[in-house]
C-alpha cells in the first residue's frame, strides 16, 4: 500500500512522505494527499470547496499545476471559489451562484 501511495504522490509531484501522519502535514500537503486519494481510486471528478482559502501563493501555484497536470489526462475538476482571478486562471466553465436562484453561465477562452 506504501508503494502505490508513494506512486500516486509521484505522479502529482508532491513531495508528501508516504509515512508521515496526516496530522503533520500543511494545508496544502493534506490537499495534495486528497487528491491523491481520489486519483488512486479512478476519480474522473474531483470537487474542490475553497481549496486555496488558506494557501500562499506559492502553494496556490503548485496546486493549480496539479490540477492542470490532471486535467489534460482526463480529470474533471468542480472547483468552488470566491476568488475570481484565481476562477479566471483555471476554469474552462464558470457558474456564477449569488443566491438560490440566481445563475449565470460562461465558457471562459483560453
Amino acid at each position: 500500500m506504501r508503494a502505490e501511495t508513494r506512486r500516486v504522490l509521484d505522479l502529482l509531484g508532491s513531495h508528501v512522505d508516504e509515512n508521515a501522519m496526516i496530522s503533520s502535514l500543511s494545508i496544502a500537503d493534506k490537499q495534495m494527499v486528497e487528491i491523491a486519494k481520489a486519483i488512486s481510486r479512478d476519480a474522473r471528478v474531483v470537487f474542490m470547496d475553497e481549496p486555496t482559502a488558506v494557501l500562499s501563493r506559492e502553494e496556490t501555484n503548485f496546486l493549480f499545476r496539479q490540477v492542470r497536470k490532471l486535467r489534460d489526462q482526463g480529470t474533471s475538476f468542480v472547483f468552488v471559489s470566491h476568488k475570481l482571478d484565481e476562477v479566471m486562471e483555471l476554469t474552462d466553465r464558470v457558474t456564477v451562484l449569488r443566491r438560490p436562484m440566481d445563475q449565470d453561465f460562461a465558457d471562459i477562452d483560453p
